[in-house]
């Protein structure tokens, strides 16, 4: 994400879940005791492939 000037990525050892609707994909992290939320529109991948690998690819990074 990015703030004013600053890049700030979060570990993926912070995502505790990731929930999925219609239009959005949901990604859940808890950052310093906060929960925070991430959306991630369906409609920004170009295929129902590449969504599915972006699934796939959150499955294998979040912890267990």
């Amino acid at each position: 994400r990015a703030a004013g000037k600053s890049d700030i990525s979060i570990p993926w050892k912070d995502f505790e879940k990731m929930k999925e609707t219609k239009n959005f994909i949901f990604l859940f992290a808890r950052e310093k005791g906060v929960e925070q939320v991430f959306p991630i529109r369906k409609a920004n991948f170009d295929s129902v492939a590449s969504l599915e690998e972006f699934k796939r690819f959150v499955d294998e990074k979040r912890p267990l």
